[in-house]
């Protein structure tokens, strides 16, 4: 869909350097504004168990206000 663009996310685990996690977001702008509207249709993939789940998610949803995200939505 061309009213949407992507973004391909990952979460590294600093200790090891391997891959911990990973989602796909799309953002679409809403009209006459200049924010966006995120959406994780699948995800994202990630502990959802740990104990530190806040340690996950706020990087994400930093990451996703500096690009303009006014909501975020997880599938």
């Amino acid at each position: 869909k061309s009213e949407w663009r992507s973004e391909s996310l990952g979460w590294i685990d600093e200790k090891t350097g391997q891959l911990v996690g990973a989602g796909l977001v799309l953002y679409r702008q809403l009209p006459k504004i200049k924010r966006y509207l995120a959406y994780l249709p699948e995800g994202p993939v990630i502990n959802w168990y740990a104990p530190n789940l806040d340690e996950w998610l706020q990087p994400m949803l930093t990451h996703l206000k500096k690009q303009g995200a006014f909501s975020v939505k997880m599938g």
